[in-house]
């Protein structure tokens, strides 16, 4: 998943540099949607709820000197029990219901979610790169 930074953790960074404070989420939730959240978070999210994500420390990439963290636990949905639609897009919340998306990105390979189909996304494959 190639991660996208939203608005509101521009916002968040930038505001940091002038020595305004921003405290992080207590927890962050993934969302599915059917569509890109964008960095405004308008997209249309799965009816299917969120999951907390725990992440990896920061790794430092000696190449690119990019910094990266991933999902350190498969994440794992309820099983769907209507159909969903396609979901295309995972976003980082800051919240379990309602909050902001922090991250957005697309799947690799989009999947439509019928009645019964699970959803689990594998250790190491929500990846956050800040170049």
């Amino acid at each position: 998943m190639a991660t996208f930074m939203s608005d509101t953790r521009k916002t968040g960074v930038l505001n940091w540099l002038r020595g305004v404070p921003d405290p992080p989420p207590a927890k962050v939730f993934a969302a599915l949607f059917l569509s890109d959240p964008g960095p405004t978070g308008m997209g249309n999210e799965a009816t299917i709820g969120r999951v907390d994500v725990a992440f990896s420390a920061v790794s430092i990439d000696p190449t690119t000197h990019d910094a990266s963290i991933s999902n350190t636990a498969v994440l794992t949905w309820p099983e769907a029990t209507i159909a969903l639609g396609t979901v295309t897009h995972v976003a980082l919340m800051s919240a379990s219901e309602g909050g902001v998306v922090l991250y957005s990105g697309r799947l690799i390979d989009p999947r439509d979610i019928k009645p019964g189909d699970n959803i689990a996304i594998k250790v190491g494959k929500i990846i956050v790169i800040q170049q």
